[in-house]
């Protein structure tokens, strides 16, 4: 599957900014200097490894709710080994800005909410990189790309991603 993803080339337009250019890349193996591995706990006292991107805001690693999200996305995650990388993909982008559009989720965690979908994604792959680790890897190279799109400013977090 390596070899295939060495060859895939996935591209994505993005806008931040009306006048912005586009910016685009292609899907394949993550630096592993890119990203370090956490021993992460849950309620249960279990121990699993969670893959955190080095660039990870301060911000929602610290945050309480990001705990929450990547125990919710270990546990309850939607991924399986038999994904596909355009699965993959469009997962990690859907499951973000599904969850940044939904008003009973700014309801309930307000402006915790970029920090538990940051944990509920970065959960799911965790719990997909055990039966799967390029798969997961394919998800957090993703992640990768879609984190600077998402705007952490204090008085409104948003999704400024348009493809």
């Amino acid at each position: 599957m390596l070899g295939q993803l060495d060859r895939m080339q996935v591209t994505a337009l993005a806008l931040t900014l009306p006048s912005s250019s586009p910016s685009s890349y292609a899907i394949g193996p993550v630096d592993p200097a890119q990203i370090t591995t956490l021993q992460a706990h849950l309620s249960t006292g279990e121990k699993y490894s969670l893959l955190v991107p080095l660039h990870l805001p301060l911000a929602l690693l610290s945050d309480p709710m990001f705990k929450e999200g990547y125990e919710s996305g270990y546990l309850e995650g939607e991924l399986d080994e038999e994904q596909m990388v355009p699965r993959i993909v469009n997962w990690t982008y859907y499951t973000i800005q599904d969850e940044l559009y939904e008003e009973e989720a700014w309801e309930e965690l307000g402006l915790h909410l970029p920090a538990w979908i940051v944990g509920w994604v970065l959960g799911s792959l965790a719990s997909l990189a055990e039966v799967e680790r390029t798969l997961a890897l394919v998800g957090l190279a993703h992640l990768f790309f879609l984190l600077p799109f998402l705007a952490l400013d204090a008085d409104a977090p948003c999704w400024s991603l348009a493809i």
